[in-house]
């Protein structure tokens, strides 16, 4: 006859995760009973393990872990439990090692780098890297990004295709109230957040890439208290003190992103000074601007001649006291041109990103995949991002400190002098600047097959549509 084991009451005990070899630090998750949104919470010490007290019916469950330097790790476990057989005496303590009988932690492989190191300063209208020379911003909109890394998602493969597509810093939220957030993307809804959002920088540092922060997104959502979001930004510029890739802006679009409007990004602009890193206020709807801290951003009119407004950049850098604006959120790319708001036609932002380089330090690539962090992009927006990227090496970095010319219908020569000839009707916009015996020019939404020199100057190049540079004895 069977013996028959008997039957006890769940009772609490010690559950445990050590990781082998250890691995202090790690955020360590315990699904309970199933539940998505129920999870205990623990860090690993300098041996590598953590610990809990919790009743021993819990059973079939996940583990979890995000350790700085490692793949996000998810893994299916069993705990031993009152029914189990061979369950042993009360009170039944349990640890499961990863790296024994659980699979190991997998270091993260480091996509391939990016050129970004050391800090940034502000020498109005340029910014420069630590050797003095003028730095390009070539961003890519990647606003979940930081969210992602939160959720234990991979971004290494994000990585891999922002750099090789050109970019050197990615401009991410820190919070947004989009439904499609689950769990919801707010701050407080994330253990450990800032010490996960300094991981994030690390992360982005060891790739080679810099990133914005863009602090406040659906604050009237996510923050409704004043006090808490100036909580969060001090947290924030704490938490990243001493990052030397991280820039901020305080706000996306002020005006309907903080309860207090541009007002506000004003003021915690001014709050965020002092904290070693560049600071732009995300306001930009005042004429003449405001005052924006180190840096200005803009987002410019999704008009069907949108490529055009890459000068808003010198004329808001002529009315702020020669700040640098960066473009930072042009007529976004998609798979199918939706007027007025998506654009995908490849010359429209490869004409813009050479113009925000003529007339700034650079723009960020805006996208339907981007602003969702999604990899791969689509095919026509990975096109438009190519352009685009190419466009800004085009012009030299140098070129926002020259002067510019103009095409004009009243003279041949325009404003400046130009060095080719400009016609309204068969293109938007003609901007040139150059050396005196060098220029580089572009002819934007120019239905020409070539641009046509004068006074003197040779084309020596057309590399795309709308794209000449042309030299003088």
């Amino acid at each position: 006859m069977t013996k028959k084991t008997p039957q006890r009451e769940p009772q609490d005990r010690t559950i445990a995760v050590a990781i082998t070899p250890a691995v202090a630090g790690a955020a360590v998750m315990v699904q309970v009973d199933g539940d998505p949104n129920l999870w205990l919470h623990g860090d690993t010490n300098a041996d590598g393990y953590v610990a809990w007290q919790w009743t021993d019916a819990l059973g079939d469950s996940a583990i979890r872990v995000l350790a700085a330097g490692y793949e996000p790790y998810l893994v299916s476990c069993h705990w031993k439990t009152a029914s189990d057989p061979d369950i042993g005496p009360p009170p039944l303590n349990h640890q499961l090692t990863i790296g024994a009988e659980l699979p190991a932690l997998v270091p993260f492989e480091v996509p391939p780098a990016g050129k970004e190191s050391g800090p940034l300063v502000v020498e109005r209208p340029a910014i420069r890297d630590d050797q003095g020379r003028c730095w390009q911003w070539r961003g890519f909109t990647d606003f979940l990004l930081f969210y992602r890394y939160l959720c234990g998602v991979d971004i290494g493969p994000f990585l891999t295709e922002r750099i090789g597509l050109g970019a050197n810093l990615l401009r991410c939220f820190s919070m947004v109230g989009w439904d499609e957030c689950l769990p919801a993307f707010f701050p407080q809804n994330f253990r450990d957040y800032y010490g996960w959002l300094k991981a994030f920088a690390d992360r982005l540092a060891t790739a080679g890439v810099r990133f914005e922060l863009t602090v406040f997104a659906d604050a009237h959502i996510v923050m409704p208290d004043a006090n808490a979001r100036k909580e969060h930004l001090r947290s924030c510029l704490l938490a990243l003190e001493g990052c030397w890739n991280v820039v901020i802006e305080i706000a996306n679009e002020p005006f309907k992103n903080l309860p207090g409007g541009d007002a506000e990004a004003l003021e915690l602009a001014q709050l965020a000074d002092g904290y070693g890193v560049l600071v732009a206020s995300g306001e930009y709807s005042s004429w003449p601007p405001a005052p924006t801290a180190d840096y200005g951003t803009t987002h410019c009119d999704r008009t069907e001649d949108w490529p055009r407004r890459c000068k808003d950049l010198k004329d808001r850098c002529d009315e702020s006291e020669d700040t640098p604006w960066i473009g930072d959120e042009p007529m976004g790319a998609a798979e199918v041109t939706d007027p007025g708001r998506r654009d995908a036609d490849p010359d429209n932002h490869a004409w813009y990103a050479a113009g925000a380089q003529m007339f700034g330090p650079g723009a960020t690539f805006h996208c339907e995949d981007g602003i969702h962090s999604r990899t791969p992009i689509g095919p026509t927006q990975t096109a438009c991002a190519r352009a685009f990227f190419a466009a800004l090496d085009f012009v030299p970095r140098e070129a926002l400190l020259w002067p510019y010319q103009r095409g004009d219908m009243g003279s041949a020569a325009g404003i400046g002098d130009m060095p080719i000839l400009h016609d309204d009707a068969l293109e938007t916009r003609s901007y040139c600047k150059g050396t005196g015996t060098q220029e580089w020019c572009i002819q934007i939404q120019t239905s020409r097959t070539h641009a046509t020199a004068r006074d003197g100057w040779r084309i020596v190049r057309e590399p795309r549509r709308g794209f000449v540079y042309l030299e003088k004895p």
